[in-house]
Order: C-alpha cells, then structure tokens, then sequence
C-alpha cells in the first residue's frame, strides 16, 4: 500500500488479514425507519423535547467539529471516545436517538464491523438535524 490512503484502501487491506464476516443490514437506529429515513413519530418526553435546543447546542459546540475530524479517518479509540462523549450526553438529556446511535456503534466497533460503522457514523449530522426539527415542531 502507498501513502498517502484513504479509509476504503486500509479497509480493503484489513480484511485481507483479519477474520470478519458480512453481517445483514443492521437494525435501524431509534426512531430511524428501515430505509435510513428517520421516523417522524419519534417519542421524547416533554422534558426532554424542552432541554433539546440545549443539547443540540452542546452537540454543535463541542462535537461536529470532532466528529469531521474523526470521520476522515475513523480511527477506533478516536470513535470510540466520541461514542462515549455523546452516548453521555444522550443518557443525560435522556435522547434515545443519541443513546441507540452510540450503542450501535460501539456494538459494530466490539464486532469490527467497518463498512456497518461507517455508515452509522455517517448519520450523526442526521441525528442532529433531526432533533433541531423535533425542537422546532414542539415550539408551534
């Protein structure tokens, strides 16, 4: 392999040398429908749907930024301390979409299911995007 690589060259290159196998398409994350289209139903209490502009707040500040980074490279300890930064900041804003996203993907890290992992780390704009309109829907 020559430098400089990009992630699809160092993935290609691993399961060369690492045991792995294709797992089925993963389960949709809370509130995500099959298709990867989030579900417009999605169930936050009063409580939670009140402090959302507050977390998305903290998501915007303290985590796009690292997530950009991170998402170039998708360096396992550097995913996982994000993982463990939101899935914090999910169970603390009692936010299912950020909890059942962390979970999966440190499910697909424990599996090292990479082409699964992309694609779910992939979605976390989404899921921010995605609250900023359950927050808005609630202020009519």
């Amino acid at each position: 392999m020559r430098k400089p690589f990009n992630r699809a060259e160092i993935i290609s290159e691993l399961r060369k040398h690492l045991p792995h196998t294709v797992s089925k398409k993963a389960e949709p994350v809370a509130g995500e429908e099959a298709g990867g289209k989030t579900a417009p139903g999605v169930a936050l209490s009063p409580e939670t749907v009140a402090r959302l502009p507050e977390l998305i707040q903290i998501l915007e500040k303290e985590f796009v930024a690292k997530w950009e980074d991170i998402s170039e490279t998708l360096i396992f300890d550097e995913v996982g301390d994000i993982v463990e930064q939101v899935q914090e900041q999910g169970v603390k804003y009692d936010c299912a979409l950020l909890t059942d996203w962390a979970e999966r993907l440190i499910h697909q890290m424990e599996n090292f299911d990479i082409e699964n992992l992309a694609n779910t780390f992939e979605k976390f704009p989404a899921i921010i995007q995605e609250l900023r309109k359950i927050a808005e829907g609630y202020k009519d």
